[in-house]
């Protein structure tokens, strides 16, 4: 069933044009299931009909381990629909008459909106990081951190920037492929951009960074991956006392996106900043609270003795200490003084 799998996955390829990150996903499981499918039926090679429907209900509720462990609804999902593609694609040529997963109706997922933060409260999670890494570490984590929350970019987008799509001085990345592959101008803020400038002078201290093109690395200069950036994030959350919340890298889009409706930025625009295709999957994202809504229609009662806001006034944009770092100049001289940040001293960050 191998050559099968290759095939799909060239047709997801070059003919749906998937995201990489989807064909990937999609071969991982599928091989998973063809090593699960001949263990359980004691075959060394196996073909797409000799796979029945029971098999296929084991692998998608336990991923073919341990009997009796059934997986989250939204990973059996995940499972169902890459089996799925793969059986449809088959018969839809010709080479397979019934297909194991017809019938198949996917798990129901609880809707459970993101995790985000307020302003204040990401500047509280800028300054935790502060106090759980070193300089080596808090530079780059907090450059990465504020492009997630001023400019809305995913975190594999994020994270696979190179040095060359930064233009500081157009405030901008350029061509940046987001979902859908599309490739498009990425716009930064000057906080932004003064975050990846203070990044850019420890990025030099790192072993062979000018190797790699990557604009955000790992200890071993290699460009930093998704995994990593949970991993420490996670304990920025706990030392910021937000650990009861559910937050990860990706709640900071989602808090983008959030802050930018409350400063009365339109939908539409919100919606083209986070490169959805669709403006239904921004009304998703972005909800607002209980209060606001209260405040929202409490404009509409006869209060004439209210007094009005004066014309001109808003609410003002919430800054953000960038937890003390010295600005690029200052950090150039102390560096050439001092010497390069030790990276054997801290193992714990990747």
């Amino acid at each position: 069933m191998e050559r099968e799998i290759t095939e799909f996955l060239d047709f997801l390829t070059y003919d749906r044009d998937r995201a990489p990150n989807t064909t990937t996903r999609y071969g991982e499981l599928l091989e998973r299931f063809s090593v699960f499918a001949r263990a359980t039926l004691g075959l060394i090679a196996i073909t797409p009909a000799e796979i029945d429907r029971h098999l296929v209900e084991q692998f998608v509720r336990n991923g073919g381990r341990q009997e009796g462990v059934v997986a989250a609804p939204s990973t059996r999902n995940v499972r169902l629909a890459a089996l799925r593609g793969l059986f449809g694609y088959l018969v839809a040529e010709g080479r397979l008459i019934t297909d194991p997963t017809a019938g198949l109706r996917p798990a129901k997922v609880k809707s459970r909106s993101p995790g985000y933060v307020t302003e204040p409260e990401f500047g509280r999670l800028l300054a935790a990081v502060e106090t759980v890494t070193t300089e080596h570490y808090t530079a780059r984590d907090i450059a990465v951190m504020t492009i997630l929350f001023h400019c809305g970019l995913r975190v594999s987008e994020a994270l696979s920037l190179t040095l060359a799509q930064v233009n500081f001085e157009s405030l901008c990345f350029h061509g940046v492929t987001r979902k859908g592959r599309i490739v498009e101008d990425v716009a930064m803020n000057q906080t932004a951009a003064e975050a990846i400038r203070r990044w850019l002078v420890y990025r030099k201290t790192y072993r062979h960074a000018e190797g790699t093109s990557a604009l955000f690395l790992s200890d071993r200069s290699l460009p930093l991956s998704v995994r990593a950036l949970e991993r420490n994030f996670a304990r920025y959350v706990a030392a910021a006392g937000f650990q009861d919340r559910h937050l990860t890298p990706h709640s900071l889009r989602h808090s983008c996106a959030t802050a930018l409706v409350g400063h009365g930025v339109p939908l539409s625009t919100v919606s083209a900043v986070l490169a959805h295709q669709k403006i239904e999957t921004t009304k998703i994202y972005v909800r607002l609270e209980g209060r606001e809504k209260r405040e929202a229609v409490a404009l509409l009662d006869p209060q004439p003795s209210r007094p009005r806001r004066k014309s001109g006034t808003s609410n003002p944009v919430n800054g953000f200490n960038l937890t003390g770092i010295s600005d690029g100049a200052q950090l150039e001289s102390n560096l050439s003084r001092n010497g390069p940040s030790t990276q054997d001293s801290v193992s714990q960050f990747p």
